[in-house]
Formats: structure tokens, sequence, C-alpha cells
């Protein structure tokens, strides 16, 4: 006992100044004298630590800083403001053994550092063993690719089912994040349809190769149905066309046929008059008119010179629904827009789109 009555009256001296050696050494004795009791201690008792070594690690380099994250990582009555402390340091190599291990942080601690820390912090916590929704929502809201795919195949995360669609969205151009979702057996039947509808052949091939039994005959239904699907699109697709052609022919292709389709809802015969106006391929302009980024709606209808009428009818096809402010700002922007430019921009998307498929 003497020793350890020894080692606490050296412990002021250590805080306020000693060597750097002597700061990590007697920091490496409290965490003993810690570790070798941890199991009998009260949560008083732990606080008691707790209190010394915030104190004490506000004084070392992050050499013994990590060293203290590591011996702590997995220690569940780890003192926790220490624990805090350490998550919270902008040094990967000191935040991520308890950001990834520790469970003194709960869950609006991690929220907090997944929102104002960096990426490495990031993909550390979206390697914890269980990550409930709330922390899941906020990793897709502010991780990059590496933690999306990360996130996307840890068995112990869960989901919301808005917390998946928004995860969905981010799968673009990402087919390893968009494989590693396929795979998940807690995916909702919705959420699989679309995973399945974004896959090239290479990857569905791939899903079924890979997935349990259980999860594969469900998207071996869900792909003979999407066959089904696409085999009736192409023939509407046809009809469409055909049914355009001949309003063209006839001289009648022009602001008040398409307003017209817009107002009837007849959402393939506007994409086969937009394509026909605009040059451009009949499933880019359905993707350019279904996509949350509404600038993509105005730019295909100015690229064809209609005015805003037509622009505001064919928005409101657009299942999310804009509040008056938004519209004031779209109808703005559009009276800007000329038509030239959102021509140039039509031709850049789709040299980009060739390129990416």
């Amino acid at each position: 006992m003497s020793a350890q009555f020894s080692l606490i009256d050296e412990l002021q001296e250590a805080i306020e100044g000693s060597s750097e050696a002597k700061r990590v050494e007697t920091l490496r004795q409290v965490t003993d004298l810690f570790l070798s009791a941890n199991k009998k201690l009260s949560e008083k008792q732990v606080a008691v630590f707790d209190n010394v070594l915030v104190h004490l690690v506000e004084n070392v380099a992050n050499s013994g800083l990590a060293e203290l994250s590591e011996r702590l990582q997995e220690i569940n009555n780890a003192p926790i403001n220490t624990i805090r402390r350490l998550a919270n340091d902008d040094s990967i190599t000191v935040a991520g053994p308890v950001l990834t291990r520790s469970t003194r942080l709960t869950s609006t601690d991690l929220i907090d550092i997944v929102r104002r820390k960096s990426e490495a912090h990031r993909y550390a916590i979206s390697e914890r063993v269980e990550l409930d929704e709330k922390l899941t929502s906020a990793l897709i809201e502010y991780g990059e690719a590496r933690v999306l795919h990360r996130l996307s195949s840890n068995a112990g995360a869960r989901f919301s089912e808005e917390g998946f669609a928004a995860l969905l969205r981010k799968t673009e151009g990402h087919d390893e994040i968009l494989e590693a979702l396929g795979l998940r057996t807690d995916l909702p039947h919705a959420i699989l349809r679309d995973v399945l509808s974004r896959a090239n052949e290479t990857l569905r091939e791939r899903l079924i190769a890979d997935a349990p039994a259980v999860l594969r005959e469900s998207i071996e239904e869900i792909l003979l149905l999407l066959s089904a699907t696409v085999e009736n699109s192409e023939r509407r697709q046809k009809t469409a066309r055909q049914t355009v052609q001949e309003v063209n022919r006839a001289g009648f292709l022009n602001e008040s046929t398409v307003l017209n389709y817009a107002g009837q809802q007849q959402k393939d015969e506007l994409a086969a008059a937009l394509e026909m106006m605009t040059g451009s391929k009949f499933d880019f302009i359905q993707r350019a008119l279904a996509s949350e980024m509404r600038e993509s709606t105005l730019i295909v209808c100015k690229a064809a010179g209609l005015g805003w009428p037509v622009a505001h009818a064919v928005l409101k096809l657009n299942p999310a629904r804009l509040s008056a402010s938004d519209l004031a700002a779209l109808e703005h922007s559009y009276s800007k827009l000329t038509v030239a430019a959102a021509q140039r921009t039509l031709r850049f998307w789709q040299v980009k789109n060739s390129l990416a498929s």
C-alpha cells in the first residue's frame, strides 16, 4: 500500500511539470494500478482515477496516449471522461482503439464525433461490433465511400428503412458498396429490389453466387420480376416513341402537347417527346426527371426550349413534394438559365454517363 500512496503523492508533481518520460511513466503506473483493481472498484472509485488520468493525459505526447487507448479500449468500466478525451483526439492512432471497441462511449458521444472529426474517426466507429440506427444514419450522412462500404458489410450495424434508402442513394459508382448492401440478410424487400435494379449483370451474378440460401431465393425471385418489368417497360417505351413520332410527323409536337403529357401523367410519352426534342436517350431522360436533384428536370426542359409552365408540370410528377419557397427558387433559376447553357450541360452529362457505363 505504501507504494500506492507514494505514487499518488507524486501525481501533482507529474501533472505540474516534469520530463516527458516521467509523465509517461506516471501515466503508465496509474493505469497499471487501475487495471490491477478495476474489477473491484465502484463507479465512485473509478471516478477518482478518471480525475487523475484526465489531468495526466493533457501533458503526454501521442505515443503515450495511444498506449493508454490500447490498454483501456476493452475495459467495460474504464474511466469515462478519459475515454471521451481519447476518442476526441485528432490523432486516429490515439482515438481509433476506443472508438472501435470501448463500450463506455454512448451513441450520442459517437454521433458527435462522426459530425466533427475526420473520415478516419468515422471509419473506426464503423468497425464497432454494434451500431444503432441513429449512429448508422449519422455515418451515412457524413461518411465517404470507405466508411459506407465498411458500414454496409458490418453485420452488427442496424439501419432504419430510411437509413437503408439513404445508403442506397450513395452507392452510385461504387459497386463494392452496392454488393455489400445486397448481401445483407436484414435488407427490406423493397430496398433489395432497388439494389438489384441498379446492379449490372456481373454484380447480379456475384450476388447470387455469394448470398446465403434464404437470401438467394429472394434475389432470384426479384430478378425474374425485374426481367418481366424490363420487357414491359421496353414495350411501353416502343409504343410511346411511335405515338410521339406520329404526333411529330403531323406537326403537333409542341409545348402544348408536352404540357398535356405532363398534366395527364403520361410519363412514357413525355420522356419520348423530350428525347426527340433534346436528342438525349429515353432512359437518360427518365432518370433525369426522377432525380432528387430537381435542377436536372430544369436542364432537360430548358434544353428542349420549353417554358416554365411545362417545367413546373414536369416537376410535379416527381413524388417528393416541393415547398413554395423551393418552387420559387427553381422558377427563378429557370428564368436565368439559357437554352444554350442547358444544352451544353445536357451534352456533358451524357458524355459523363457513357464513360461511367
